[in-house]
Parts: structure tokens; C-alpha cells; sequence
């Protein structure tokens, strides 16, 4: 099984995330699903670039978790 993401999934994934931060600005909590590393490198990437750096953080419920929301 490929681990692989086709294009409409990571425009999936990148919709989800965005939605998030939008609800967020809304005054909503907002919260993913836990993400892999990867995912989370990728989210980051996605919400710096649309000027959320520093508004967002990620958290695996000790310092040391791996997968994070």
C-alpha cells in the first residue's frame, strides 16, 4: 500500500487546514486530527504562507509525541 498522496488529496488536505485557521479567526477552536510529521511540516507550510506564522501551534500531548494536532 502506497502512503503516496494524489493531487485532489493534498488539495483536500490543504482545504481542511485552511478551514480550521478560518474558523479560528472566526473566535472557534479549532483543532485537527492527529497529523504525522510530515503532515504537520506540510499544515505549517500551508498556514505560514497564507500569514498565519505564530497564530497556530501543534501539540501531541507530550513534548516528545510524534503525532500532533
Amino acid at each position: 500500500m502506497s502512503t503516496k498522496r494524489t493531487d485532489s488529496e493534498n488539495e483536500l488536505f490543504a482545504s481542511r487546514i485552511t478551514e480550521k485557521m478560518r474558523r479560528a479567526d472566526g473566535g472557534e477552536t479549532s483543532v485537527s486530527e492527529f497529523l504525522t510529521p510530515k503532515e504537520a511540516y506540510v499544515a505549517e507550510s500551508i498556514l505560514r504562507r497564507m500569514g498565519y506564522g505564530g497564530r497556530f501551534a501543534f501539540w501531541g500531548g507530550y513534548p516528545s509525541a510524534e503525532r500532533k494536532r
